[in-house]
């Protein structure tokens, strides 16, 4: 399962707004309450969060690449 990686977008928020949770999370447009249990919890982010980060990304020219990760390996099955 897609993840993100909450050191590197802990990163981001420090780079981008300061530091500021209410700052960046009106930048991803997301709830700063959200963001904030999901960076200093044990939460995964949900599609909203995925996608608001995406975005970002894509709009300042960043790679998603560098905030996610899988949690769980790949699996290839060859029937043949």
């Amino acid at each position: 399962m897609l993840a993100l990686r909450k050191d590197r977008l802990r990163e981001l928020m420090e780079q981008q707004a300061g530091g500021s949770y209410r700052r960046f999370a009106r930048e991803l447009n997301v709830n700063p309450g959200y963001l904030h249990r999901f960076l200093n919890s044990d939460r995964r982010a949900g599609p909203r969060l995925l996608g608001a980060v995406k975005r970002y990304c894509e709009e300042r020219g960043l790679k998603f690449e560098n905030y996610i990760f899988l949690d769980e390996p790949l699996h290839a099955v060859n029937d043949r």
